[in-house]
């Protein structure tokens, strides 16, 4: 329990180094994804590369839904119909 008398208690205790700060400012030097503050895309980096897992797991969705691969575009092609038909004639309430 700090000392409420002792005024330069606060003082020693930043002094002192913390073994935390240490191994972030090493895994933000090492990480290859992140900025020199450790940011990555705006957001704070966990220098993981998750590119290789993120692949593999659409592959397995696309494997499940019956899915081809995709040729350049974002979605995938599919000669199934959407659940929905945007152009249908479809009453929502409000």
């Amino acid at each position: 329990m700090r000392d409420p008398y002792d005024p330069w208690a606060d003082e020693r205790t930043q002094a002192q180094l913390d073994l935390t700060d240490i191994a972030q400012a090493e895994a933000i030097r090492n990480c290859q994804l992140c900025d020199t503050h450790g940011n990555r895309d705006g957001l704070p980096c966990r220098h993981i590369d998750h590119a290789a897992a993120a692949k593999r797991g659409l592959a397995t969705i696309r494997a499940q839904m019956g899915w081809n691969t995709p040729t350049g575009t974002t979605t995938p092609q599919t000669s199934q119909k959407p659940p929905h038909d945007a152009t249908s004639s479809q009453k929502t309430r409000l």
